[in-house]
């Protein structure tokens, strides 16, 4: 993530910021995150979604297409697509598609996570279960796992 003055974003690849490459950059802005969270957090939750779908490849598959980093993110990321089926996005934003339905839920779980819950239960527990929680991450995600 990097902190800029201008509009939240995320941006696959490589960006070059003051000379140094960086790759998969969240750009989010301190005002629009005071001003406008859910669009901020929606920004991050795109970069988590690449991330751990595909370690943030410029061309890989994101968690939410049904991808993930090694088997146990990709038996997540088929959870992803079948859970946007049900049609209990938490708003309009989430209902465009897998992937906005994943950025927003994230979104919506760090803003308001008990307003999640109520709209859809089941992303807020796979989300509860899964990427935010720590053992599980440390558990999933650890170099050595292939």
């Amino acid at each position: 993530m990097v902190i800029t003055p201008g509009a939240p974003n995320y941006e696959p690849g490589v960006q070059l910021l003051r000379g140094r490459e960086l790759e998969a950059v969240a750009f989010v802005s301190l005002t629009d995150l005071v001003e406008d969270p859910l669009h901020t957090l929606h920004v991050v939750g795109h970069l988590l979604d690449h991330l751990l779908g595909c370690r943030g490849a410029p061309t890989g598959r994101w968690l939410s297409d049904g991808h993930g980093v090694n088997p146990s993110w990709a038996e997540i990321g088929q959870q992803i697509p079948a859970l946007y089926e049900l049609g209990y996005a938490v708003d309009n934003i989430a209902m465009a598609g897998p992937r906005q339905y994943f950025a927003r839920s994230v979104a919506w779980y760090i803003y308001d996570r008990c307003q999640l819950n109520v709209a859809d239960p089941q992303i807020e527990r796979l989300l509860r279960q899964t990427v935010f929680d720590e053992a599980f991450c440390r558990r999933t995600l650890s170099p050595g796992l292939k």
